[in-house]
């Protein structure tokens, strides 16, 4: 028998200088939504707090319904963050951002540091609120881990 996990992480090389030109983006809902996860990135500081130019970033964690709460999206998180260490690198740092309040407890459980809490509920962009409906998930952070 053949079982596939559904499930999403991508992992990117992150620099100072990488920058979306908000001018650039056609799509009203998407270019809102960058809106919000610039300003929290630009309030997490992320690279001076860090004192690096570059880093590992993770992106997305998602997992197929049938499959949350079984432990998938940790185990594969953990995997991820040994890989990257066992490259050999002198110096690690890792950047995510979670809006789930289960990912949220994915980041800090591997002992992620919280710089920056973003609340959806009052964010707004040319006076119009722009994350709505979310739930009991609140808000999105942005994290790091020195991982070593």
């Amino acid at each position: 028998m053949i079982i596939f996990f559904y499930f999403f992480r991508t992992t990117r090389i992150t620099r100072r200088t990488d920058h979306i030109d908000l001018e650039k983006i056609k799509s009203k809902p998407l270019k809102l939504l960058l809106n919000f996860t610039t300003y929290a990135d630009e309030q997490a500081d992320f690279f001076n707090h860090f004192g690096v130019d570059e880093a590992f970033h993770f992106l997305g964690l998602a997992c197929a319904d049938k499959y949350k709460r079984k432990g998938v999206a940790s185990k594969l998180f953990h995997a991820q963050i040994t890989w990257i260490r066992s490259l050999g690198m002198k110096r690690i740092v890792i950047k995510g951002e979670a809006s789930s309040n289960y990912s949220k407890l994915i980041f800090l459980r591997e002992n992620f540091e919280v710089l920056y809490d973003l609340k959806f509920a009052g964010f707004k962009v040319n006076g119009e609120e722009i994350i709505k409906n979310t739930g009991e998930h609140t808000s999105m952070i942005v994290c790091g881990l020195r991982a070593c």
